[in-house]
């Protein structure tokens, strides 16, 4: 189900840091990027040694398109509220990473960081009991939703498809 690595996506689904498989995957990326866990819970916080973080949670691509060499327009994924809000979120979340459109896109440069992390197979998603439901700091109910982390705070849904709230929600914790 999860993989140990992060897939580098720059240019390929999108402008994400990387495309996440899996609640282990995720886990994985917060402690090797320096958000360190509280209190031995799956709580993890930034400790202000990297930079914001931003995580779009959604379905899973179909197998069939699981390559890293497939660019965006050949992801199909199995839930149509992720497929509809899919283009909006990268759009919005590439605006917004640099400081100006007139700056060199060198990552330590960069906002924030985002990424995508796929919760699964529909059927894996369906499961009351699966992690990213349970998580007593994450508690995901709906798909898709962008996650600030540190805030905890979360737009879900139909909100993900608006740009104007998605840049509201995201400057909101930039400021």
């Amino acid at each position: 189900m999860s993989t140990d690595k992060c897939k580098p996506r720059m240019g390929l689904i999108g402008p994400w840091n990387c495309y996440l498989d899996g609640y282990n995957a995720l886990e994985k990326y917060l402690l090797h990027h320096s958000y360190t866990n509280e209190n031995e819970t799956t709580r993890v916080i930034n400790q202000g040694t990297s930079p914001q973080l931003f995580i779009v949670f959604g379905s899973g691509p179909h197998s069939s398109a699981e390559d890293s060499h497939l660019d965006h327009s050949q992801l199909t994924y199995w839930c149509p509220d992720v497929r509809a809000a899919m283009p909006n979120l990268e759009t919005v979340l590439s605006q917004l990473k640099w400081p100006s459109e007139n700056t060199e896109k060198n990552e330590n440069d960069a906002r924030f960081d985002y990424i995508y992390c796929s919760v699964g197979t529909g059927q894996y998603w369906k499961d009351q009991n699966n992690p990213f439901r349970v998580d007593g700091y994450i508690g995901l109910k709906r798909i898709p939703s962008l996650f600030h982390w540190g805030s905890a705070d979360i737009l879900e849904e139909a909100n993900c498809n608006d740009p104007d709230i998605v840049r509201d929600f995201i400057e909101k914790h930039l400021h």
